[in-house]
């Protein structure tokens, strides 16, 4: 544990320009190029609007505290109290017809869901059946260090295959060409855009911490869910050149730094003042591999550390069809082996290992998130490898969306404790 220290400190200057982009994601188009009417759900937009919803959403309804009125809405038309926590928040705000931005939910026009986990094409098709517009998913299967490299190669041409099939069907439906310059251009974007993030999280391994873990799950969402707009990457670099200066001046996001957590899985979002409640003790949380790596990794191992994936730049690709594309987008899926999914066994315990060694923690905040199951898979082992190797670990329970599954008073007991066995008094309230 570092030594008692007041850090210099100061806001985040970019802040609210964030907070404008990611808020246009759900009040906006959501993308840079309008040259149609269509709204869709699913897509990565390329010339089309971005109809309001899924996980990031749910996510805002939670933090804006909504999702209880929609959790019961959907368990009212006979969904299960145990149903995906996104899903039954987004569903929610549906069968209400109440969208957390203002108004009445936005119908979209088409439905298309890429099924990486059980919930996710099931959620999509009651969606485009309550609006009674088209609906498609492609299926993706995940790619394994075990996988030969045949199967690596059926598996990408078997999801080539599929997205291909899947713009075939939107022309049809929207009688509109896809742009292919848009989706290539985006896709620079893309892998710059997290190739940026990648070394925003890195540059959290200093001591202080230039940013606190509840500010990057708001920094998060436009690397990976806008970053393939021209403004967006822009911004990105910005947000790197000013966590750069902060770690050259050593501006800390916690003045009082002087313990430090890494955090596994899905925040509750509803409950991100518990955050806060660790920064009373000095307390800080300074990295999450859901953050990080979000559906797809931003970074690769090398030599034991953690090195932004590279830009496409940087690899000397030049793109110049629909199918090479496509092909690159879901190789990074099939090079980089998605940590975010990987909770289970011996690759979640490396993972979260590396990470609390080479962010320098002292301990581990493990939530066992009764709103998604495939995140709180393995984290009983994750749990015992942290403790064998000399690290705190504190778990809790709740939802990432669902506040009747947090009991946060005894969340911030079991802080308390931690803390005051470490000798830790809180120093503000």
């Amino acid at each position: 544990m570092a030594e008692k220290v007041l850090w210099k400190t100061k806001p985040v200057e970019c802040w609210t320009k964030f907070k404008e982009i990611a808020r246009e994601r759900y009040t906006g188009d959501g993308t840079t190029t309008t040259t149609s009417n269509y709204r869709v759900q699913g897509f990565t937009a390329s010339n089309y609007k971005v109809a309001g919803g899924g996980e990031g959403y749910a996510a805002n309804c939670a933090n804006m505290g909504l999702t209880l009125e929609f959790r019961r809405a959907c368990e009212g038309m006979g969904y299960a109290r145990d149903l995906c926590a996104y899903s039954g928040a987004h569903l929610g705000s549906i069968f209400t017809d109440k969208y957390a931005f203002g108004g009445s939910f936005p119908k979209p026009d088409l439905v298309k869901r890429g099924h990486t986990c059980d919930t996710h094409a099931k959620w999509a098709l009651i969606e485009a059946e309550h609006y009674g517009v088209p609906f498609f998913a492609t299926d993706g299967p995940l790619m394994y260090e075990f996988d030969s490299e045949q199967t690596r190669q059926n598996k990408m041409d078997y999801m080539v295959a599929q997205e291909l099939e899947s713009i075939e069907w939107q022309e049809k439906h929207t009688g509109e060409r896809f742009d292919d310059e848009a989706y290539i251009r985006g896709l620079y974007n893309n892998f710059r855009s997290r190739n940026l993030w990648a070394q925003v999280c890195i540059l959290n391994q200093n001591i202080p911490a230039p940013l606190d873990q509840k500010s990057i799950f708001s920094l998060f969402v436009i690397p990976f869910f806008q970053g393939a707009r021209d403004e967006c990457a822009q911004q990105m670099e910005i947000l790197r050149d000013e966590v750069e200066d902060r770690v050259k001046n050593h501006i800390a996001a916690v003045p009082t730094e002087r313990y430090r957590f890494v955090t596994t899985g899905i925040p509750p979002w509803h409950a991100l003042n518990t955050f806060r409640y660790l920064e009373k003790y000095g307390a800080v949380s300074v990295a999450c591999r859901y953050s990080t790596d979000l559906g797809t990794n931003t970074t690769m191992v090398e030599g034991g550390r953690e090195v932004p994936i590279p830009t496409l730049e940087e690899r000397g690709i030049v793109l110049k069809t629909r199918e090479e594309a496509i092909r690159c987008a879901i190789e990074r899926r099939c090079l980089y082996v998605t940590k975010t999914w990987r909770f289970c066994g011996h690759q979640g315990q490396e993972n979260d290992l590396r990470q609390a060694r080479l962010w320098q923690a002292d301990g581990a905040l493990l939530h066992y998130n009764r709103g998604c199951e495939q995140f709180s898979l393995g984290l009983p082992q994750i749990r015992q490898a942290l403790l064998e190797h000399n690290y705190d670990v504190l778990i809790y329970e709740g939802s990432s969306t669902d506040p009747r599954d947090i009991d946060q008073i005894r969340t911030f007991d079991r802080i308390d404790t931690l803390m005051e066995s470490r000798g830790l008094e809180k120093l503000n309230d």
